[in-house]
């Protein structure tokens, strides 16, 4: 008996240091407006701590309209994909693997779109999971909202570091809000320029749609709410 708990302490003491000194990756930014009026590549920075980091990613939300004919998709570090291809991630959650991401040399993960002429007018967002492959607890989610007006030869890119994206804002019909995982959220709650609430809302997956079609035109704010609920950030928008 003795040796059997002797034989299993040892194990722990092998196994346990892996764990705690698991490594982490970080990007630089979580939001990117993009305004594609030509080929336009939006290049986020992955940076590591120490020794290397494996990263599993998905696209696990996207609106883009079907008959887009804009060519669009992903790189890491490794290779590149379509988004249509990237598009039975959204249904079946097929993970993509990265190469390992070296410290001491940040890599980028780029989103690549060149829009065609004749696609419809909008605005419209895809989304990606990237997690640590050996530390369940290293997740970021990256926002890509893309607006596209029309082919004008220049292409706009804005980044952001913002918790939380609402978009369109000003908005008529939908608002969607995003936001990333250090906003301990599961319930919003919209509320008039007045402090009346009008609408209330369970999230999951970091994202929500709201139907704010029947809204009357002003200013709203939005609340975020964790599990004990408590309050833990509002924003703004503008109805239209």
């Amino acid at each position: 008996m003795k040796k059997i708990v002797l034989f299993t302490f040892l194990i722990a003491l092998i196994w346990y240091p892996k764990q705690t000194n698991a490594q982490i990756f970080t990007v630089k930014q979580d939001s990117f407006y993009i305004y594609p009026n030509a080929p336009a590549f939006v290049d986020d920075t992955v940076t590591v701590d120490t020794a290397s980091v494996t990263i599993l990613w998905n696209v696990f939300y996207t609106d883009f309209p079907m008959d887009w004919k804009a060519i669009s998709g992903f790189c890491d570090n490794y290779i590149c994909y379509p988004l249509n291809t990237l598009l039975d991630t959204v249904l079946t959650n097929r993970i993509r693997t990265s190469n390992p991401y070296v410290a001491g040399t940040p890599k980028i993960f780029r989103f690549y779109m060149e829009p065609y002429s004749g696609d419809t007018l909008g605005t419209h967002i895809v989304r990606v999971r990237l997690k640590n492959s050996t530390k369940s607890t290293n997740i970021d989610t990256l926002t890509y909202i893309v607006k596209f007006n029309g082919i004008s030869g220049v292409s706009e890119i804005t980044q952001s570091n913002a918790a939380i994206v609402l978009y369109p804002n000003p908005a008529n019909n939908l608002l969607n809000i995003s936001w990333n995982n250090s906003i301990n959220a599961i319930r919003v709650e919209i509320l008039n320029m007045y402090g009346t609430l009008v609408s209330t809302k369970i999230i999951t997956n970091n994202f929500a749609t709201i139907n704010i079609n029947n809204y009357p035109k002003g200013v709203y704010f939005v609340r975020f709410f964790d599990e004990q609920g408590n309050l833990t950030q509002t924003e703004k928008f503008i109805k239209n």
